[in-house]
């Protein structure tokens, strides 16, 4: 009977450890470097005149934060472009551009390259918020002064392109999808919490994210997210060659990331995301009404870390 107490007493030791919370946020060391590498795969379907038209996209960057200094939560890092690489598929043929490629004649693997190895700067928070980016702009005036004198109108709309998918609000939008998923409170294992982040590249939209914590033990963690999506315009925010369009899309994501415990710096990342809906084009000579054109975006990502 005496090994009863004794047992009973070594169960609540085990469920009272196995309750311990913890408080997973980033925990990075001032002049280290961090690598973060994403590889998206996108596929764009609208649907003309009852025929479907898919563009499929994609994108790969490698990149790399130094910490500077850490203010109380915040961390101050020097962040570059390590690698950029952008595939199109069209039903007309593909196109391939990288930083790494040297052709002279390829004005947007040019530009590519002129935005690697250069510093931005970057305030994130321990919970993966990115607080600000600065001077990124400043890289894209540079690449325009170092770059040979091309047709005006070619460079605009490469410029245009190239921010829309690494520029900073591409960026900022890009990261917290894999690094703002931290809650400020201590967990464990089965806790839930939610977060809400916003896109400001090709439409506005906001995100509501549903994380839980699977498993935690002295190396990694575990942590899987369910996310909706809807777009926030209510006017027509987009003007390219000067017709008004706006989206209006609803969509859901899946997330799965393993998380180093020690730093909580990304070790890998899976994001599936689905969106729905339609393009609404404004009126114009030619279409009096506007025009509303179905849409279908699919996005599959991959995130990998180094520490």
């Amino acid at each position: 009977m005496k090994q009863i107490p004794y047992l009973l007493l070594s169960l609540l030791l085990f469920f009272s450890c196995k309750q311990e919370k913890q408080l997973i946020v980033l925990n990075l060391e001032k002049g280290h470097t961090y690598t973060y590498e994403t590889n998206a795969d996108m596929t764009t379907t609208q649907t003309m005149n009852g025929m479907p038209l898919s563009v499929r996209m994609g994108i790969t960057g490698i990149m790399k934060f130094t910490v500077v200094d850490v203010k109380d939560t915040v961390y101050d890092m020097n962040v570059m472009y390590d690698k950029m690489e952008m595939k199109m598929y069209l039903p007309t043929g593909s196109m391939e551009f990288s930083s790494e490629k040297k052709d002279a004649d390829e004005l947007v693997s040019q530009m590519l390259s002129q935005l690697t190895q250069k510093s931005f700067q970057v305030k994130m928070s321990n919970t993966g918020k990115i607080l600000d980016v600065s001077n990124l702009d400043k890289l894209y005036e540079d690449m325009l002064n170092a770059m040979s004198p091309v047709d005006p109108q070619k460079m605009a709309q490469a410029k245009a392109q190239l921010e829309q998918t690494f520029g900073a609000e591409s960026f900022k939008s890009n990261m917290e999808m894999g690094l703002n998923l931290f809650t400020n409170k201590p967990v464990t294992e089965g806790d839930k919490w939610k977060i809400e982040s916003k896109i400001s590249t090709m439409f506005g939209a906001v995100i509501t994210n549903e994380y839980e914590l699977e498993s935690i033990d002295k190396k990694s963690c575990k942590i899987k997210g369910v996310s909706e999506i809807h777009t926030t315009s209510t006017d027509f925010p987009l003007n390219p060659n000067g017709i008004d369009m706006k989206y209006n899309l609803e969509g859901t994501a899946s997330s799965a990331y393993n998380i180093d415990c020690q730093t909580g710096w990304i070790v890998s990342a899976t994001i599936e995301e689905k969106m729905d809906g339609e393009i609404s084009v404004g009126a114009t000579p030619q279409l009096p009404d506007g025009m509303k054109v179905p849409m279908t975006i699919t996005i599959d990502m991959k995130i990998n870390g180094k520490d």
